[in-house]
């Protein structure tokens, strides 16, 4: 499926399988014919096909059923790694799943949110211009050590407690509709003062619609954290090897 024609990219590939297969090999799995033949034999089953269908099927596609041995194999071993050595390494937090959530469903009007907000509001002298960043930067800063630079010394912080979503103006709605639980808002402008939130809690009122999506939602955290531990681990153990590219560029004619 992929549409890049470089040739780093599918020697690449090669070289992550040999990678993967030899760190299977450390830990006693060695994908037989047996299994690959077993998982072929299920999905022939779940699919209702004979042998004979298969391989038309295949045919369709381009592919010999030798290659599709082979592919099935990768996978099969590509499935065992990940659940021996990149699934333990990856951790997924309840916060991370709610604030994920929260972002994906920003737009959506039918679900509100209980918010307990610290706001820090800043109302700069007349005639001086203020970099916004910098503003964002103390306003943490300033969260976190209560530390304030001379410049800013006018930063308020004022805690509301806990709100219903209901009771704040739209303003303040949209700006704290995608943010997740633990985030500031960037500073806006408004009536000469320049005004951030933090989020110190974040509750949503009806909870079943996240009941729902919760498990979809850590899988797919699972896998992009997965996908970055494999490219370190991939970079780590690279090194561990003597590899030396010999490439030369293909020239393909059109035909």
């Amino acid at each position: 499926k992929e549409a890049t024609s470089e040739s780093n990219f599918f020697i690449n590939l090669i070289i992550k399988r040999f990678l993967i297969r030899d760190k299977l090999k450390k830990f006693g799995i060695e994908i037989g014919d047996r299994a690959v033949e077993e998982r072929i034999n299920m999905i022939k089953s779940n699919f209702k096909l004979n042998q004979e269908q298969m391989l038309a099927f295949l045919s369709s596609k381009g592919i010999s059923f030798k290659e599709y041995f082979e592919v099935m194999r990768e996978g099969i071993e590509y499935q065992q790694f990940f659940l021996k050595h990149i699934n333990p390494l990856v951790n997924v937090s309840e916060q991370e799943i709610k604030n994920l959530f929260i972002k994906k469903q920003s737009t959506n009007k039918t679900i509100s949110f209980n918010y307990y907000l610290i706001r820090y509001s800043f109302k700069p002298k007349k005639n001086i211009s203020i970099n916004k960043k910098k503003l964002f930067e103390v306003i943490k800063k300033y969260h976190t050590t209560g530390i304030v630079p001379s410049d800013f010394a006018t930063l308020e912080k004022i805690d509301y407690g806990n709100l219903n979503e209901e009771d704040l103006n739209e303003k303040i709605k949209s700006t704290l509709k995608p943010l997740g639980e633990g985030e500031f808002s960037f500073p806006y402008y408004d009536s000469g003062t320049f005004t951030s939130f933090f989020i110190k809690e974040k509750n949503l009122k009806e909870s079943e619609s996240y009941k729902r999506s919760k498990n979809i939602l850590k899988q797919e955290l699972i896998d992009k954290k997965s996908q970055k531990v494999l490219g370190a681990w991939i970079k780590r153990e690279k090194s561990q090897y003597h590899i030396k590219y010999f490439l030369k560029p293909i020239k393909i004619k059109n035909k």
